[in-house]
């Protein structure tokens, strides 16, 4: 036998339908609050190797999006002139991204040799030099927000863990921006 819950002019409720309501109002809009996002970390012209740095910057920046309960899909690093913009604005819109973020990664023309990466006895890890953050909405293209960050050359070097940190703080960031909009 079900159990129902008695409420006003003799009507009769069940305790399964009541958790159903529960679910679909309470549980499903929370849900709601995360935005579909679609990243993507470009290099600066002249690099013709990709840098470790713009693969820790895309996990790291995806990891903290996830974290805040985004949906995040993102496009392969590439270099700054590969491709036109507007395309990949158009595919993440394609595919129900509501914003598009740009991470363009600079570094250090110092650090670049002949196009090639240049290895140096005292630096094992290379971090970015500056780091420009763009958000365009997908419905318009418009761009909504923007910021750059520039970090100074350390002659002690660079952890992957401290270039990590500076990308979770650029990523709280456009969380920040993004939960206020």
């Amino acid at each position: 036998m079900q159990k129902s819950l008695f409420l006003r002019r003799g009507k009769s409720v069940s305790v399964p339908f009541l958790f159903i309501v529960f679910v679909i109002l309470g549980i499903l809009p929370l849900q709601a609050w995360g935005e579909s996002l679609c990243l993507a970390v470009v290099e600066q012209k002249g690099a013709q190797e990709k840098y470790e740095a713009s693969t820790v910057w895309e996990g790291a920046l995806m990891g903290v999006f996830f974290n805040a309960g985004h949906i995040i899909s993102s496009f392969p690093i590439t270099l700054v002139e590969e491709r036109p913009l507007y395309q990949d604005i158009y595919q993440a819109k394609e595919g129900g991204a509501t914003f598009f973020i740009v991470c363009i990664m600079k570094y250090d023309d110092l650090q670049l040799k002949n196009g090639q990466i240049k290895k140096d006895e005292n630096y094992s890890y290379i971090g970015p030099r500056e780091v420009v953050v763009q958000i365009f909405t997908t419905k318009d293209g418009k761009k909504v927000f923007e910021k750059y960050y520039e970090y100074p050359l350390d002659e002690r070097g660079l952890s992957v863990e401290e270039d990590m940190r500076r990308a979770q703080y650029v990523g709280l960031e456009v969380v920040d921006f993004l939960r206020k909009r």
